[in-house]
């Protein structure tokens, strides 16, 4: 997805990441780890699934995180440990590095938000909601399927210390609204609701992390059909008949 944004408005919110190369997956990763953090991760989403996070410990050395499995190691044996983990699977599969960007609220957990789009009598697209996540305490995911909480969203922006609540809240609609355009421009009829996994960073930069076509629904179910049931409503011609008072 990111790759759409490129040239955007939105390209700015879009955390750098590269497509890993079997061939060169050790290069990769010590020329990434060089500048700091990263994260590995399928390319195809899975749920978190198979996401490994590579933190800065102090002393040149990482704290390698998945799912509930935690080493320090040197970069060396980081770079080893990631390779030998990934390495056969990238035969089937593409595995992406990006970026570790810190989410972590006040009490040190980290967390995201989903923000939710539909599409609108009319065609054009519409927030539907807004939630915060909360990843489980000794965790750093906070998807839902994996043991993450939901949260209103004005309490994750105040975990975070968000000194403008309207504003962000202005500014998540419209990078929400404006990645449902680009990346259904070539193709609007085969989509009618996105979710888009954002974070804010420890300076409240807010990023782009994940786009979700066919998203899990979790406490929103009758507000999604309510609003599918009005889209697709619009889409059925009125008879004449229909139309007389």
């Amino acid at each position: 997805n990111a790759e759409l944004l490129v040239g955007t408005p939105w390209e700015r919110h879009v955390i750098p990441s590269e497509l890993l190369d079997a061939g060169r997956l050790q290069r990769q990763l010590a020329a990434w780890l060089a500048g700091g953090g990263i994260v590995v991760k399928p390319n195809d989403g899975m749920r978190g699934i198979g996401v490994q996070f590579i933190i800065p410990a102090g002393s040149g050395r990482w704290e390698m995180i998945q799912a509930d499995r935690r080493h320090v190691a040197n970069t060396d044996e980081a770079i080893a440990r990631v390779s030998a983990a990934i390495g056969a699977r990238m035969a089937y599969r593409d595995y992406v590095v990006q970026r570790y960007i810190d989410t972590r609220d006040r009490s040190g957990r980290p967390g995201t938000l989903r923000s939710e789009v539909m599409r609108m009598p009319g065609g054009a697209w519409g927030l539907v909601r807004i939630t915060g996540r909360i990843s489980p305490p000794g965790k750093v995911i906070s998807t839902i399927s994996q043991g993450g909480s939901l949260m209103p969203v004005e309490s994750y922006l105040g975990g975070r210390g968000e000194p403008d609540m309207d504003g962000r809240m202005r500014q998540i609609e419209a990078l929400s609204v404006g990645l449902a355009e680009r990346l259904t421009a070539s193709d609007p009829a085969h989509h009618f609701e996105w979710a888009f996994d954002l974070a804010l960073d420890q300076d409240l930069q807010l990023w782009f992390l994940e786009a979700n076509a066919r998203p899990l629904n979790f406490g929103g179910e009758l507000e999604r059909a309510t609003h599918l049931i009005a889209y697709l409503k619009s889409l059925v011609p009125v008879s004449s008949a229909e139309r007389r008072p």
